[in-house]
């Protein structure tokens, strides 16, 4: 069976695979993951090292493979960017964060 080539990670350890940048560089050799500030815990079979795909394209959609990809922080302390971006989305704006208690 031909490899579909819009199924491909989509991220690794946070930067997309074309990034040769010295941060993404860095971040491969250390399996740092950016989301969490720690080394990447993913497991494979396959591989000696922390696997390091936080999201892949399937489809043509990028898709969350990770759990860890979730937890990166936003602009609130203690809230998480997806948690802010959902609550963008069905609420307009951030500004009932302001009430909520600490």
């Amino acid at each position: 069976m031909a490899r579909n080539a819009r199924n491909h990670p989509a991220e690794i350890f946070g930067y997309p695979p074309a990034n040769k940048s010295d941060a993404a560089q860095q971040a491969h050799q250390q399996h740092w993951c950016p989301f969490v500030d720690k080394v990447c815990n993913k497991r494979s079979r396959l591989i000696d090292y922390p696997f390091g795909v936080c999201s892949a394209e399937h489809r043509g959609n990028i898709n969350a493979v990770c759990p860890r990809r979730f937890e990166e922080p936003g602009g609130i302390e203690g809230v998480p960017r997806d948690i802010e971006d959902i609550a963008t989305h069905y609420f307009g704006n951030l500004d009932f964060c302001d009430e909520m208690p600490a």
